[in-house]
């Protein structure tokens, strides 16, 4: 029941993701793109980190409290990448139709 719950969750979260990129500049889109890459990267690091402590656990009771916690943590952070990566593709997509409308617009100057 939780995957329902976050999935609805994360739909509502890219409708106002999309809504406000509606009502952002260009440069502005570009700037939201940049920060998302960035927290891509973030997070893409601290799960290699994750993983490479997981790799030294031996399995003891409390290193197994540990894998589950690391997971509970990778498994959040994949969620969060799956967001990222639908809005750097919303903010593509505006940026895309943005160049396209300045250079028909350009076009329609000549």
């Amino acid at each position: 029941m939780r995957k329902t719950s976050d999935s609805r969750s994360r739909n509502s979260i890219l409708e106002e993701t999309q809504a406000a990129l509606t009502d952002l500049s260009g440069d502005q889109v570009q700037a939201q793109t940049g920060m998302r890459r960035q927290e891509l990267d973030s997070i893409n690091r601290d799960q290699g980190r994750i993983r490479e402590n997981m790799k030294t656990l031996k399995g003891s009771a409390e290193e197994k409290d540990l894998v589950q916690r690391y997971t509970r943590q990778l498994n959040s952070q994949e969620d969060r990448l799956a967001t990222l990566n639908k809005e750097t593709a919303i903010c593509k997509t505006r940026i895309t139709g943005a160049a396209e409308a300045g250079s028909h617009g350009a076009a329609d100057h000549h």
